[in-house]
């Protein structure tokens, strides 16, 4: 009995809420003359308000069903449709809208539009070098005074070399952790 109660409520709640909003959008009259822009809804705020109204009543609808109330389940999933199916064609109204404006201006669709022809780019050629001035030749620098060698340096002094740390003494076999806190080089 308590299901009946919650399908009757179910179902005011929806007689009180703004039903499928976007079966009130108006899409473009085909019988417009070419010279008149057409006069239509562009906006998608109904489409999306009916899109999540739709998808509330569609999680109420779920969560009747998991707690075995089917015939609310069955109202609240069936309204949730009309919900989606609103929107699907507000969706539908909205675009054959834009579609009829972008033509009235001229523009091409989106999808119509064709692609564009890349042209690679080509680098100007190079210009051919400037002559260049001849070259007069320069009186060779003078020779520099000879410089004595540098003393080869002392050789450095030998270094001990480290002797290796004692390895700590074996764990007894006994312990059941040996192999895990084996100690790598």
């Amino acid at each position: 009995m308590a299901a009946r109660g919650t399908a009757v409520a179910l179902a005011l709640a929806f007689a009180l809420f703004p039903a499928g909003c976007s079966l009130s959008l108006d899409g473009p009259d085909p019988q417009r003359p070419r010279s008149k822009p057409p006069e239509c809804s562009r906006n998608k705020g109904l489409v999306a308000l009916d899109g999540v109204v739709g998808g509330g009543f569609g999680a109420i609808g779920l969560a009747s069903l998991d707690s075995n109330e089917n015939e609310a389940a069955a109202i609240t999933l069936v309204i949730s449709g009309l919900y989606f199916l609103s929107a699907l064609h507000g969706n539908n109204t909205v675009n054959d809208c834009r579609a009829a404006i972008a033509e009235y201006n001229g523009q091409p669709l989106l999808e119509e539009q064709p692609r564009l022809a890349v042209k690679r780019a080509v680098a100007p050629r190079p210009l051919p070098p400037a002559p260049l001035p001849p070259q007069q030749q320069a009186a060779p620098p003078p020779p520099e005074p000879a410089t004595p060698a540098p003393a080869p340096a002392p050789a450095p002094a030998p270094t001990p070399t480290p002797t290796p740390k004692a390895k700590p003494a074996p764990a007894p076999d006994d312990d059941q952790w040996h192999d895990f806190w084996k100690e790598l080089p």
